[in-house]
């Protein structure tokens, strides 16, 4: 089956059931995602490693809308030679491997890795592969994983998710740790330019460099979060013996990454740039989200205090009469961003 999507076209496997035993992998539901990649990516020059090419579809829209030279690789041989065949209808040179991205020896400026499930086994690779002063851009759609499945988070992101009322932001914090985490041991810091949640993955774009100093400063934002039913949150790297609100037992995820997950003059720059309506709508909203962690859901809040629900623009309204930041989310439709402690929030509806 042959398809358009941004300013190429590739033959892809007739539509099926996405899983790990598709012939050769090929998701319509990431088409938003190749867009923002595409765009983020023509800001940057030099070589960019697809590590998980499947069909080519990456590695040649960064070719022919970013402006940049791709390796392509898959461990899959019906997936090279889908990707041959996709480099030839496109007119793109290429270079091809048919390795493990884990045993892959190359060097590339920009890095991106977006596998089916966890990426944690193709870190220490992307960090192995990628130039100082490099691009990183990892996905995850193990969300179960990373927001509520303990066992497995632990085994894939050597993490402890919670359940609560942020769950999706506090997944990709803990994304983003576990790969500062795997660049540290390789003396590479980061630097977020954008983390966001959308459908069914999670996508981060990050600026690494070698620099000692640039590692003591991450690990001055990996902390412990805390969190408890009654809706208290914050993060410190302090122990805690209860909830200072209620009294109770709490809830503790660790080690979570609590510094930004945006950098607004970048984004600033995607705005100026042509941009599909679905691509300004969702970076619209990240834009105008304050830059402090987590998010409170007046929806659990209401179940727990028993108040009547308001608007959220007229409580995001009522914040800023008190002095504190608000803002809505992407990560939720009823998300409400503050700097206002719970108590502080909870005078709006009590």
């Amino acid at each position: 089956m042959i398809l358009t999507e941004g300013k190429v076209r590739i033959e892809v496997p007739e539509f099926q059931k996405i899983t790990s035993k598709n012939k050769v992998f090929y998701n319509p539901e990431m088409k938003m995602d190749r867009d923002l990649s595409s765009l983020i990516l023509s800001f940057y020059k030099g070589v960019v490693l697809d590590g998980l090419s499947a069909t080519g579809i990456r590695g040649i829209r960064y070719v022919k809308e970013s402006g940049l030279e791709s390796i392509f690789n898959d461990i899959n041989p019906e997936a090279v030679k889908l990707i041959t065949k996709n480099c030839k209808m496109n007119d793109v040179e290429c270079k091809i491997y048919n390795k493990d991205l884990n045993v892959l020896d190359v060097e590339a400026e920009i890095v991106d890795i977006d596998p089916f499930g966890s990426p944690s086994r193709y870190l220490a690779s992307a960090f192995r592969i990628v130039r100082p002063k490099g691009i990183l851009c990892v996905t995850a759609t193990d969300t179960q994983a990373l927001c509520v499945s303990k066992k497995a988070c632990i085994r894939k992101y050597s993490a402890i998710p919670l359940r609560t009322d942020f769950f999706k932001e506090l997944g990709i914090r803990i994304l983003i740790s576990t790969i500062l985490r795997e660049g540290m041991k390789q003396d590479y810091s980061i630097e977020v330019m954008l983390a966001y949640a959308h459908k069914h993955y999670m996508r981060v774009f990050l600026n690494v460099k070698k620099s000692l100093k640039g590692i003591e400063n991450n690990i001055r934002d990996l902390n412990i979060v805390y969190y408890c039913s009654c809706g208290y949150r914050t993060y410190s790297k302090d122990i805690m013996q209860g909830c200072p609100n209620c009294g109770k037992r709490i809830n503790l995820s660790l080690p979570v990454w609590t510094g930004e997950i945006k950098n607004d003059n970048f984004l600033n720059k995607l705005m100026k740039k042509e941009i599909t309506p679905d691509l300004e709508k969702i970076l619209n909203i990240i834009k105008n989200e304050i830059n402090v962690p987590f998010y409170y859901d007046p929806h659990r809040l209401a179940k727990t205090y028993k108040f009547d629900l308001k608007k959220i623009d007229l409580v995001i309204e009522e914040l800023k009469k008190m002095g504190f930041q608000a803002s809505r989310t992407h990560f939720s439709r009823t998300g409400i961003k503050t700097d206002a402690d719970l108590l502080s929030l909870l005078k709006i509806f009590i």
